[in-house]
């Protein structure tokens, strides 16, 4: 056997292994990753109401600028679309959504990876590493916008990189509609401007490619102007140029959300990866691989631009960015052929972790999932002969999504302006409770005050108790 051939074989191997890798992971941990993500209930209420209630606002969580009032339209149609085709109104179809754009992006990278003349062979076992490294995994598991983001920025960069410039800039801004923080489209396909074929292109046909580009922007602002024309005004408007401010009344560094993905999360489980994306760049230098290929450089500090001029410290925003900095990581491994080890070390680090969450929360958490949303909904339906409101925690949202639902833990400014006189009151026992939130939940305690208590029913669930009130409101 020569040695490519025994090459190649090494990475039949290791491909098999990190394809059993990844369906083992998704599907032991699916739905029981992070069952206490407020953000899956919060985003569904948007996509939901927009979609079938036809409400723009957040009516659920009471969030200001929340919903799909500036945002998001284009994102809750899609997802709606989807799951009228092919699922059901319930977390795991919303959540499976997610997880079908992460696999759809991670294949366009694999074809941006081999127009950057990576090796099919690498570019596979790069892409099926790339769904096992946690951002990545947790980004298919959440109900967030950012796994549709990725793969419009993702398809826009592929496009750009195909010389289809007016798709690709479409492409950037229905990821702006979706979300402010799609404005990453942009950043990433900016350094094709310093790539001598693309200058050149550009150059030789500008007056066409500017018609193009310039007939897409208007078709789209006619278009944004037609989704959103009910809620653009001047207070709106300030409330997100506020909410986006960069660093007001924080630091740079506790504000941005790499400072926040590695020094702020659990157990301290990323700056691993942040070493190993700082060795990557000590040696794509000392080799000097930026002579080779030097959009692999443009990429990675087009990223960390974006990142330290977006001034927010969500750091769900890192699968965004996470692209770039891997395949800078990936490309230097490959060209110092030592590709295998960083894959066996990859599977290595994160297998123990994905262990660890599978037989540590499958003890200390509950199974919110079908089961409880089937039990929670049929007794509520007895006891709910008037149709009353119903007040319940993120997970109860799922069962109660037709219905008039508010969270148990908004803000009580929100929840005294609705005025309710009678509702359903689904109350978790503390411990259950304090596992969504780090902080206390005082409409709770505001509700306690202002309405009469009438317990109905105490439900047992996996050991846990969950009192049904119905509350009345005291006169005053």
């Amino acid at each position: 056997m020569n040695t490519n051939t025994f090459y190649m074989n090494r990475f039949k191997i290791l491909n098999v292994i990190m394809l059993a890798l990844i369906l083992l992971s998704y599907i032991f941990l699916w739905g029981n990753y992070a069952p206490y993500r407020i953000d899956d209930a919060w985003i569904a209420s948007f996509i939901y109401n927009d979609y079938v209630k036809n409400i723009r606002t957040d009516i659920v969580f009471g969030g200001d600028i929340g919903g799909t009032q500036l945002f998001g339209k284009i994102y809750a149609f899609t997802y709606g679309s989807l799951i009228q085709l092919f699922g059901a109104w319930t977390k795991e179809s919303l959540c499976l959504i997610s997880a079908f754009f992460v696999f759809l992006s991670i294949i366009i990278w694999y074809n941006i990876l081999v127009s950057l003349k990576v090796d099919k062979q690498h570019s596979l076992i790069i892409c099926l590493s790339m769904l096992y490294i946690e951002v990545f995994f947790s980004t298919a598991q959440f109900l967030r916008a950012e796994a549709f983001i990725l793969f419009l920025s993702s398809v826009s960069l592929m496009l750009a990189l195909s010389k289809k410039y007016e798709w690709s800039i479409l492409l950037s801004l229905i990821a702006v509609e979706t979300h402010p923080v799609g404005l990453v489209s942009f950043f990433m396909n900016f350094p094709l401007l310093f790539e001598k074929t693309h200058r050149q292109y550009i150059l030789e046909n500008i007056s066409k490619i500017t018609i193009k580009a310039t007939i897409t922007v208007i078709a789209f602002v006619i278009t944004y102007v037609a989704l959103h024309y009910d809620y653009l005004n001047l207070q709106n408007l300030r409330q997100i140029i506020q909410a986006r401010t960069p660093y007001e009344g924080n630091s740079f560094i506790v504000n941005n959300f790499l400072y926040n993905y590695y020094f702020e999360t659990k157990y301290y489980r990323h700056v691993p990866e942040l070493l190993l994306i700082l060795i990557s760049l000590v040696l794509y230098f000392t080799y000097k691989l930026y002579q080779k290929q030097a959009i692999i450089l443009h990429l990675f500090l087009a990223m960390f631009i974006f990142a330290i001029l977006l001034g927010r410290g969500n750091p769900y925003y890192v699968v965004l960015v996470y692209p770039a900095f891997l395949l800078l990581v990936f490309y230097t491994f490959i060209k110092l052929n030592r590709l295998p080890l960083l894959i066996i070390s990859i599977a290595l680090f994160y297998t123990p972790q994905y262990l660890f969450v599978y037989f540590h929360k499958s003890k200390d958490s509950l199974d919110y999932a079908n089961n409880y949303q089937s039990l929670i909904k049929k007794e509520i339906n007895q006891i709910n002969k008037d149709a009353l409101p119903i007040i319940g925690s993120p997970n109860d949202y799922f069962a109660f999504m037709a219905s008039d639902f508010y969270h148990l833990c908004s803000s009580t400014d929100y929840f005294n302006s609705l005025q309710i006189k009678e509702a359903i009151v689904i109350v978790p026992e503390a411990s259950e409770l304090e596992k969504y939130y780090n902080r206390a939940c005082d409409n709770l305690n505001n509700i306690k005050e202002n309405y009469k208590p009438q317990q109905i029913k105490v439900l047992d669930y996996m050991n846990k108790s969950f009192v049904i009130y119905k509350i009345s409101q005291v006169a005053k």
